[in-house]
């Protein structure tokens, strides 16, 4: 992940904030990011469009100051190409606010809702926040589970201890 990312996720966020526009920040930003083909990233990206054209076209569509002016500096820093991560870090920081966190279970086939609701409760009990929860089958494991949180891994797979197994009479 970008650090710089963050840092303009963090001058967006805290602009916001001080506004109470964090969720209508939000919204537009995944507005924006939904809207934008290829060839319109391209068009924001490149460097021998001048940034007055590109702020045109922007002036046009965006309607919010707070959120003209900041893609106004990504495009006078040429940052736009950070834009997606920018949203990610944004996101991220507003779960944070929310106290929502979010958890990513990896296993090789789909979970039934009592072992997923399960696992949420034991999460939820364990941080004190309200927990999402996002289901992903990984054909690549043998079994057990891998959970993913706040950069944390909980790896819980049969692929894993046969990992440790192998490493232990290697040694």
């Amino acid at each position: 992940m970008n650090g710089k990312a963050k840092e303009y996720a963090l001058a967006i966020f805290g602009l916001a904030k001080e506004q109470n526009l964090e969720t209508m920040v939000k919204e537009s930003l995944r507005n924006i990011q939904l809207g934008l083909n290829e060839e319109q990233r391209v068009f924001f990206r490149h460097p021998k469009i001048s940034k007055q054209i590109k702020k045109d076209v922007l002036q046009s569509v965006v309607k919010e100051e707070l959120l003209l002016h900041f893609l106004y500096l990504l495009i006078d820093n040429q940052r736009f190409d950070w834009f997606d991560e920018i949203i990610l870090e944004y996101n991220k920081l507003m779960d944070q606010m929310n106290r929502i966190l979010k958890v990513v279970v990896y296993s090789k086939t789909g979970l039934s809702t009592s072992v997923l609701q399960s696992i949420k409760q034991r999460f939820e009990a364990d941080h004190h926040r309200e927990v999402v929860m996002e289901s992903v089958i990984d054909s690549t494991l043998l079994g057990g589970i891998r959970l993913e949180y706040d950069g944390f891994v909980e790896d819980r797979t049969i692929n894993r201890y046969l990992g440790d197994l192998t490493q232990s009479l290697r040694n």
